[in-house]
This record gives C-alpha cells, sequence and structure tokens, in this order.
C-alpha cells in the first residue's frame, strides 16, 4: 500500500507523461522507456522527497521524435535533443 508521497509521486509521473509524452506521440509506457522518461522520474521523486537527484526542470532534453524501433534489434531507441520543454509543478 503506498503512502501519500508515494501516491504524489505516481500523480505527478502520470501528469507529466501524459502532458510531455503526449507532445511526443508516445503513450506512458513508452514514454517511461525515453531518458525522458527517467528525467521525469528524478524530477518527480525531487519534487515531493526534496533534492535527492541532479536534474534540472529548467532546460530538460527530451527527445525530439517518437523512439524507433532498429531493423536488426527489436529494442527501442530514443536519441535526446536539446528543446524548450519545462515541466509543470
Amino acid at each position: 500500500m503506498q503512502n501519500e508521497r508515494q501516491r504524489e509521486v505516481e500523480a505527478r509521473l502520470l501528469a507529466m507523461a501524459d502532458a510531455l509524452g503526449g507532445k511526443l506521440g508516445l503513450d506512458r509506457r513508452r514514454f517511461f522507456q525515453t531518458a525522458a522518461g527517467m528525467a521525469a522520474s528524478f524530477v518527480a521523486i525531487n519534487v515531493v522527497y526534496g533534492r535527492l537527484f541532479e536534474v534540472s526542470t529548467a532546460t530538460p532534453a527530451w527527445p525530439r521524435s517518437a523512439p524507433t524501433r532498429s531493423r536488426t534489434n527489436s529494442s527501442w531507441t530514443c536519441i535526446p535533443t536539446s528543446c524548450a520543454a519545462t515541466l509543470a509543478s
């Protein structure tokens, strides 16, 4: 069972995945498979629990396009590029 802080982290994560992933044409699952999804997780944890991870919300690096599946490899890859996205807290 989750405590109140854990529920808040989860709610923030889902909101960021919907907002940022939606802009990229990614569903939640695909968004969290990217470096941007990992960074969003660190940001959400920092907001709720205090600064635990060295991550910035000012100019995060988000993938420019949706991840693509390699023809020779079934794993998804995403190349992060700099863009002007900001996280809503």
